[in-house]
């Protein structure tokens, strides 16, 4: 999968897990002799809770890293893992005979239902109700209403129910592939798949929903990634969308430059059928480069990370052919 930037420091960065671990199982080995089991126990729970912390470290530096934004749930998981830890040392020093604060434990408890009760109302707060929408008829196409307040945002035709990917087919198991224009991996996967995916949407066993997100965007100069993104929105409202698709990753600018221009993006649109007047209208007005940040932003909520990403039926698979058939079939017997 792409990295946006940094896989060398995210590498790096899962090296204290390793210590993490072989520290652990050298001290357990090394104290069994005469410690009662029960603290034996409880340093194994506190480590595997230590665990528990760098991990979501990593994967909340992966999600900045991808997104470009910090999310506020992962650092309030780590806490909330934090309290938990200090809970037990408390509770194990009660037992042990140890004379533990009071007004400590309180205080780690109190801290603990906080912590849970706010990962609670920030997830309430995120149920935002995408699926309202109301027709723009000044062109084609919805507009979603509901990602912030008082914000509207230009849908594609051909849009899914939520609004945050192109369906390709009608029928069959939904297949969600989650794609950056500018993704050398991305490219490969449609070289490597593109034909088997429209081969089983021709045979009406896949609905293959395509998300085309920004998460690239710092790897250019222009935000290629987005342009590209609501080019392809575009390309949709003209009945275009996979021609177009294919025909980008066939001309994919090399990450670190400036990428197509919007001139040529519309004139990728006019070799694959699109009529240059309204589709280049479209492109250069940048109509949908609202609806381009509302897919990037979904995906990051689903927990994407990388792509390109592949969900058969809700379900993360490897983005192969093999394997998305393989997964395919088993749903469908």
């Amino acid at each position: 999968m792409t990295r946006a930037f940094g896989t060398t420091r995210l590498q790096k960065a899962k090296r204290p897990a390793a210590v993490i671990v072989v520290g652990t199982i050298g001290h357990a080995v090394g104290t069994s002799r005469g410690r009662p089991i029960t603290d034996i126990g409880l340093f194994v729970v506190e480590r595997v809770l230590l665990l528990l912390i760098v991990a979501e470290l990593l994967h909340t530096l992966q999600v900045v890293d991808l997104g470009g934004r910090i999310l506020v749930e992962p650092f309030l998981f780590i806490g909330l893992i934090a309290v938990v830890r200090r809970v037990l040392v408390l509770m194990a020093e009660a037992e042990g005979g140890r004379r533990a604060e009071n007004t400590g434990f309180l205080v780690q408890i109190g801290a603990l239902g906080s912590l849970a009760l706010a990962i609670h109302l920030l997830r309430a707060a995120s149920r935002t109700p995408w699926r309202t929408w109301v027709l723009d008829r000044r062109a084609p196409g919805p507009i979603a209403i509901g990602m912030t307040a008082g914000t509207q945002v230009a849908l594609p035709t051909g849009v899914t129910a939520e609004g945050d990917g192109i369906a390709i087919g009608e029928t069959g198991v939904r297949v969600d592939a989650y794609i950056d224009f500018l993704c050398p991996f991305c490219r490969q996967f449609e070289a490597a798949s593109g034909d088997a995916l429209k081969q089983m949407v021709a045979a009406q066993l896949i609905t293959l929903v395509y998300h085309p997100l920004g998460f690239l965007d710092r790897l250019s100069t222009t935000a290629y990634s987005s342009r590209a993104s609501a080019a392809s929105g575009c390309a949709s409202d003209g009945g275009r969308f996979v021609a177009f698709k294919d025909a980008l990753f066939a001309v994919q600018p090399e990450e670190g430059g400036p990428g197509l221009s919007d001139e040529q993006l519309v004139a990728v649109g006019e070799d694959v059928g699109l009529d240059v007047d309204t589709f280049g209208a479209c492109v250069m007005a940048g109509r949908y480069l609202p609806w381009a940040a509302f897919v990037t932003e979904r995906a990051l909520e689903r927990g994407v990370s990388g792509t390109p990403s592949v969900y058969v039926a809700g379900t993360p698979v490897p983005a192969n052919a093999r394997t998305i058939a393989a997964a395919v079939a088993a749903i469908a017997r």
